[in-house]
Protein backbone atom coordinates (compact mmCIF):
# COMPACT_ATOMS: atom_id res chain seq x y z
CA UNK A 1 0.00 0.00 0.00
CA UNK A 2 0.75 3.63 -0.42
CA UNK A 3 1.94 5.61 2.59
CA UNK A 4 -0.79 7.85 3.95
CA UNK A 5 -0.07 11.59 3.93
CA UNK A 6 0.40 13.02 7.38
CA UNK A 7 -2.85 14.35 8.68
CA UNK A 8 -2.78 18.07 9.20
CA UNK A 9 -4.91 19.20 12.06
CA UNK A 10 -6.30 22.69 11.76
CA UNK A 11 -7.52 24.69 14.70
CA UNK A 12 -8.63 28.25 15.10
CA UNK A 13 -6.19 30.38 17.08
CA UNK A 14 -7.20 31.12 20.64
CA UNK A 15 -7.88 34.69 21.74
CA UNK A 16 -4.41 35.16 23.24
CA UNK A 17 -2.80 34.09 19.94
CA UNK A 18 -5.06 36.43 17.94
CA UNK A 19 -4.04 39.34 20.15
CA UNK A 20 -0.36 38.41 19.70
CA UNK A 21 -0.88 38.38 15.91
CA UNK A 22 -1.87 42.07 16.10
CA UNK A 23 1.83 42.83 16.69
CA UNK A 24 3.18 40.48 14.00
CA UNK A 25 5.66 42.11 11.59
CA UNK A 26 3.63 40.81 8.62
CA UNK A 27 0.90 43.35 7.80
CA UNK A 28 -1.40 40.71 6.32
CA UNK A 29 -1.24 38.73 9.58
CA UNK A 30 -2.07 41.91 11.54
CA UNK A 31 -5.00 42.76 9.26
CA UNK A 32 -6.38 39.23 9.46
CA UNK A 33 -5.98 39.14 13.24
CA UNK A 34 -7.92 42.40 13.60
CA UNK A 35 -10.67 41.12 11.27
CA UNK A 36 -10.89 37.83 13.18
CA UNK A 37 -11.03 39.72 16.48
CA UNK A 38 -13.88 41.80 15.07
CA UNK A 39 -15.70 38.55 14.27
CA UNK A 40 -15.01 37.01 17.69
CA UNK A 41 -16.26 40.08 19.57
CA UNK A 42 -19.47 40.53 17.60
CA UNK A 43 -22.35 40.30 20.11
CA UNK A 44 -20.09 38.43 22.60
CA UNK A 45 -19.60 40.49 25.75
CA UNK A 46 -17.45 37.89 27.59
CA UNK A 47 -15.01 37.81 24.64
CA UNK A 48 -14.98 41.62 24.57
CA UNK A 49 -14.02 41.71 28.26
CA UNK A 50 -11.41 38.98 27.85
CA UNK A 51 -9.88 40.86 24.89
CA UNK A 52 -9.44 43.91 27.12
CA UNK A 53 -8.03 41.86 30.00
CA UNK A 54 -5.52 40.14 27.67
CA UNK A 55 -4.29 43.52 26.41
CA UNK A 56 -5.92 43.49 22.98
CA UNK A 57 -7.03 47.11 22.89
CA UNK A 58 -3.64 48.95 22.79
CA UNK A 59 -2.37 47.07 19.70
CA UNK A 60 -5.66 47.74 17.90
CA UNK A 61 -5.37 51.45 18.69
CA UNK A 62 -1.76 51.36 17.44
CA UNK A 63 -2.97 50.00 14.08
CA UNK A 64 -4.97 53.22 13.57
CA UNK A 65 -1.66 55.00 12.92
CA UNK A 66 -0.45 52.50 10.33
CA UNK A 67 -0.22 53.51 6.68
CA UNK A 68 -2.30 50.63 5.25
CA UNK A 69 -6.06 51.21 4.83
CA UNK A 70 -6.85 47.51 5.37
CA UNK A 71 -5.33 47.76 8.84
CA UNK A 72 -7.40 50.88 9.57
CA UNK A 73 -10.60 49.21 8.41
CA UNK A 74 -10.06 45.98 10.32
CA UNK A 75 -8.79 47.63 13.52
CA UNK A 76 -11.76 50.03 13.46
CA UNK A 77 -14.16 47.13 12.95
CA UNK A 78 -12.75 45.36 15.99
CA UNK A 79 -12.77 48.55 18.10
CA UNK A 80 -16.36 49.26 17.07
CA UNK A 81 -17.47 45.82 18.27
CA UNK A 82 -15.37 46.04 21.45
CA UNK A 83 -16.97 49.39 22.33
CA UNK A 84 -20.56 48.50 21.46
CA UNK A 85 -23.08 48.35 24.30
CA UNK A 86 -23.50 50.17 27.59
CA UNK A 87 -22.22 47.13 29.47
CA UNK A 88 -18.80 47.57 27.83
CA UNK A 89 -17.80 50.85 29.48
CA UNK A 90 -14.52 49.31 30.71
CA UNK A 91 -13.56 48.66 27.08
CA UNK A 92 -14.49 52.24 26.19
CA UNK A 93 -12.24 53.53 28.98
CA UNK A 94 -9.44 51.21 27.82
CA UNK A 95 -9.74 52.59 24.27
CA UNK A 96 -9.48 56.13 25.65
CA UNK A 97 -6.56 55.17 27.94
CA UNK A 98 -4.69 53.66 24.95
CA UNK A 99 -4.93 57.01 23.12
CA UNK A 100 -7.87 55.87 21.04
CA UNK A 101 -9.77 59.15 20.84
CA UNK A 102 -6.94 61.29 19.40
CA UNK A 103 -5.88 58.41 17.12
CA UNK A 104 -9.43 58.02 15.83
CA UNK A 105 -9.66 61.77 15.20
CA UNK A 106 -6.31 61.76 13.34
CA UNK A 107 -7.52 58.86 11.20
CA UNK A 108 -10.81 60.64 10.49
CA UNK A 109 -8.85 63.68 9.29
CA UNK A 110 -6.49 61.76 7.01
CA UNK A 111 -8.58 58.95 5.51
CA UNK A 112 -10.37 59.29 2.20
CA UNK A 113 -12.11 55.94 2.70
CA UNK A 114 -15.81 56.42 3.48
CA UNK A 115 -16.02 53.02 5.15
CA UNK A 116 -13.25 53.99 7.56
CA UNK A 117 -14.98 57.34 8.23
CA UNK A 118 -18.18 55.44 9.03
CA UNK A 119 -16.33 53.06 11.35
CA UNK A 120 -14.54 55.91 13.16
CA UNK A 121 -17.79 57.83 13.69
CA UNK A 122 -19.40 54.60 14.91
CA UNK A 123 -16.65 54.03 17.46
CA UNK A 124 -16.89 57.64 18.67
CA UNK A 125 -20.67 57.19 18.94
CA UNK A 126 -20.16 54.04 21.02
CA UNK A 127 -17.58 55.76 23.23
CA UNK A 128 -19.92 58.71 23.77
CA UNK A 129 -22.41 56.46 25.57
CA UNK A 130 -19.91 56.36 28.46
CA UNK A 131 -20.69 59.58 30.34
CA UNK A 132 -17.11 60.26 31.45
CA UNK A 133 -15.79 60.09 27.86
CA UNK A 134 -18.18 62.64 26.36
CA UNK A 135 -16.03 65.64 27.30
CA UNK A 136 -12.90 63.98 25.83
CA UNK A 137 -14.71 63.36 22.55
CA UNK A 138 -16.02 66.93 22.47
CA UNK A 139 -12.61 68.43 23.28
CA UNK A 140 -10.65 66.28 20.84
CA UNK A 141 -13.17 65.54 18.14
CA UNK A 142 -15.99 67.95 17.54
CA UNK A 143 -14.04 70.20 15.15
CA UNK A 144 -12.86 67.21 13.11
CA UNK A 145 -16.35 65.69 13.02
CA UNK A 146 -17.80 68.96 11.79
CA UNK A 147 -15.12 69.65 9.17
CA UNK A 148 -14.56 66.09 7.94
CA UNK A 149 -18.06 64.59 8.24
CA UNK A 150 -20.81 67.19 8.62
CA UNK A 151 -19.58 69.90 6.24
CA UNK A 152 -18.68 67.52 3.40
CA UNK A 153 -22.07 65.82 3.78
CA UNK A 154 -23.90 69.13 3.71
CA UNK A 155 -22.37 70.44 0.49
CA UNK A 156 -21.32 73.68 2.21
CA UNK A 157 -18.19 75.56 1.16
CA UNK A 158 -19.08 75.05 -2.48
CA UNK A 159 -18.11 71.39 -2.27
CA UNK A 160 -20.08 68.78 -4.09
CA UNK A 161 -21.37 65.82 -2.19
CA UNK A 162 -20.42 62.65 -4.03
CA UNK A 163 -23.41 61.08 -5.70
CA UNK A 164 -22.23 57.53 -5.63
CA UNK A 165 -25.27 55.22 -5.25
CA UNK A 166 -23.88 54.04 -1.91
CA UNK A 167 -23.23 57.56 -0.59
CA UNK A 168 -26.78 58.21 0.60
CA UNK A 169 -26.81 54.93 2.49
CA UNK A 170 -23.37 55.69 3.94
CA UNK A 171 -24.31 59.17 5.16
CA UNK A 172 -27.54 57.93 6.68
CA UNK A 173 -25.48 55.36 8.59
CA UNK A 174 -22.99 57.99 9.79
CA UNK A 175 -25.76 60.30 11.00
CA UNK A 176 -27.90 57.65 12.70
Amino acid sequence: GQPQPAQVRWRDPDLHEVIDFLSNPNHVVKANAAAYLQHLCYMDDPTKAKTRILGGIPPLVALLSHELPDLHRNACGALRNLSYGRQNDENKRAIKDAGGIPNLIRLLKKTRDNEVKELVTGILWNLSSCEELKSHILEDGVAALVSHVLVPASGWEGGEVERDPNTDVWWSTVFK
